[in-house]
């Protein structure tokens, strides 16, 4: 069983190890949004437990971010889409992707006390730009299929939810180590974003709970975002124009953090 951590982390014997960093968890109390509600179309603001099951992909990649939100430079973060070989209530996953960059989740587990939502929060709290993570997954969460282009996804959601406090290595700044077509990826997805948004109730928005047992120090688990299967949305003609212009063919990219 491998863990997806979005906080520093370790690679040893070819998992992926947590590593607390209790100063910088403590720095970021109250400012990030935490957990994985799934939302299930049971009306506005419905919420419902499900059982959560998450596939096994985990890609690393490199990232930074600001002082105020950890202040990691150039460290390998978990990346993947853990929502192909996964499920909700039986229903497969297209797409589920981590909108907390410093809980853990892991991977080819069941959760099996999981809340759903449809109203843009996970274990309560809002996420920031909810609007705009569900364009992006409604729009790419079904075409991104390679470890390059699931990085690079994950990477435009977490500049959407944190801005310039956080970067992608090699796009966002000049470091290295990150593949150039994930750099590429990336780049696309944020040029083709713009200032567009889908409703919250069009992806579930998932907060696990009833799995594995999390590290110490962990209360709650990592918030994803979800696509089920038959719930993906086509993209608008603008957004078909705006990757026309873009190198998004042929490269992949996207996701997550590991020291």
């Amino acid at each position: 069983m491998v863990i997806i951590v979005c906080e520093i982390a370790y690679w040893e014997t070819g998992a992926c190890f947590w590593k607390e960093l209790n100063s910088v968890k403590n720095t970021l109390t109250g400012t990030i949004v935490v957990g994985l509600l799934a939302a299930l179309s049971l009306g506005s603001a419905a919420q419902a437990q499900v059982v959560l099951t998450t596939g096994p992909a985990f890609h690393p990649f490199y990232v930074s971010t600001s002082p105020t939100h950890g202040n990691y430079d150039h460290v390998q973060d978990g990346g993947g889409n853990v929502g192909p070989g996964g499920s909700l209530d039986g229903t497969p996953l297209i797409a589920a992707y981590c909108v907390d960059l410093f809980n853990p989740v892991y991977t080819s587990s069941t959760y099996t006390t999981s809340m759903v939502t449809t109203d843009g929060t996970v274990f309560g709290n809002s996420v920031a730009n909810a609007g705009s993570v569900a364009w992006l997954i409604t729009t790419f969460g079904a075409t991104a299929t390679s470890p390059d282009e699931e990085n690079a996804l994950q990477g435009a959601i977490w500049r959407t939810l944190y801005g310039s406090n956080f970067e992608v290595d090699g796009a966002d700044n000049v470091k290295t180590g990150n593949t150039s077509g994930m750099i590429s990826a990336y780049q696309s997805y944020i040029t083709a974003l713009g200032a567009n948004t889908a409703p919250v109730s069009s992806v579930d928005w998932i907060s696990p709970a009833g799995g594995p047992p999390l590290p110490q120090g962990y209360t709650i688990a990592q918030g994803l975002v979800g696509l089920r299967a038959g719930a993906s949305a086509a993209p608008e003609p603008g957004t078909l124009a705006l990757l026309a212009l873009g190198p998004i063919a042929g490269v992949a990219v996207r996701r997550r953090r590991s020291k």
